[in-house]
């Protein structure tokens, strides 16, 4: 079986990357993407570096450059040596998911893995491209069931064409993780708010929070929050309002992937305050570095924590109770510590694994 995966952000899309890995073991794969793309010379899979630029209008090259590698996309996507067209992202998603309705009748079957239903920041006609590109999609993968009740309840998408596989953990992680004293019991507590900074993901709950805990236990946490900051919010001046400048890191920028295990190893626990959210790569990045999470309850995080069985669970944008929850953490127990930690192992072990992932979009891509 021949498939073709369309990804245009391999290039930090290490998740695209870890899947072709593995599902290169059932199918014949081949991968199209950006020019600047991560994946290297292989013998698991082909892939083809032909999607260029952004479709920028206010570079007319850069656009050409763009639409020129559109043709190619679409030449491949509508070759009939391909038994599946499997897309993961889109660029410019205002040209391509037309592009996509129109030539669907040349493409054998179209399978979409929907990471978000709604892009964050929408524009005018997304809901109605969506709706239309959903509808024409023959399969549809989506990583928690909470994605597919909403797919069901917007959307009204027939419930059969929708599958529930679960996102594997960062491999390519896995071996910077430090295994040291993980479960011991430290005088000062480590948390950590890592990714783009987004106005969805809460920062704003968290630092509310903070300022709600007592001197005593201000003096035994240090927070980092690091990540790329595009709200045009200034966090800093907060920090300082808010008088936690002692307590509060801030590192406003990209952060290459060789340096995420230095603020993974150094956390004691990952908080997650998102107002909402389909499913997040930050709580799977945790659980590869082994650490406890403090996540809204979100129907996400409940189904991907089982409930609060690998951290700590507060009210969606409730800053008190989020409050409480940093105390509690605080004041865990290496019991309790410990407790968190099997339950990540078993989860990393038995749901969030490439091959177990592989082997479901495989099936997908078998069904008649």
């Amino acid at each position: 079986m021949k498939i073709l995966m369309i990804d245009h952000w391999s290039d930090k899309n290490v998740y695209t990357l870890e899947l072709c890995d593995k599902l290169s073991q059932h199918v014949e794969l081949e991968l199209l993407t950006v020019d600047d793309s991560l994946v290297k010379g292989t013998q698991l899979y082909n892939y083809n570096k032909v999607l260029l630029g952004y479709g920028n209008k206010k570079s007319p090259k850069l656009y050409f450059s763009y639409l020129k590698s559109l043709l190619i996309h679409f030449k491949n996507a509508t070759s009939k040596k391909f038994q599946a067209v499997h897309v993961q992202s889109f660029r410019n998603r205002l040209v391509e998911i037309p592009l996509y309705i129109l030539f669907k009748p040349l493409i054998k079957k179209l399978v979409l893995t929907v990471h978000n239903i709604l892009p964050h920041e929408q524009k005018k006609l997304d809901k109605l491209l969506f709706k239309i590109l959903y509808k024409i999609s023959n399969e549809l993968i989506v990583h928690n069931f909470n994605t597919k009740e909403q797919l069901i309840r917007t959307f009204n998408i027939n419930s059969n064409k929708i599958h529930v596989i679960p996102h594997g953990i960062y491999s390519n992680q896995v071996q910077k993780v430090d295994i040291q004293n993980q479960t011991e019991i430290k005088e000062k507590r480590n948390l950590l708010f890592f990714g783009i900074i987004r106005q969805y993901k809460g920062l704003d709950v968290l630092l509310k929070a903070l300022t709600l805990l007592p001197e005593y236990h201000k003096n035994n946490i240090k927070l980092k929050i690091v990540g790329k900051n595009y709200t045009g919010i200034n966090y800093n001046e907060i920090v300082l309002n808010y008088g936690l400048e002692s307590i509060v890191t801030i590192i406003d920028d990209y952060i290459p992937e060789e340096e995420v295990s230095e603020y993974f190893n150094w956390a004691d626990a990952v908080i997650l305050p998102y107002k909402n959210i389909s499913g997040s790569g930050a709580l799977l990045l945790s659980y590869t570095f082994n650490k406890i999470v403090i996540a809204s309850d979100l129907p996400s995080f409940v189904e991907e924590t089982e409930n609060g069985k690998t951290g700590y669970l507060f009210k969606t944008e409730d800053y008190v109770d989020l409050s409480k929850k940093i105390i509690k953490f605080i004041e865990s127990s290496t019991k309790e510590t410990e407790y968190f930690l099997s339950n990540i192992k078993y989860l990393k072990e038995n749901v969030y694994n490439w091959e177990r992932s592989a082997e479901l979009t495989f099936k997908v891509y078998s069904n008649d």
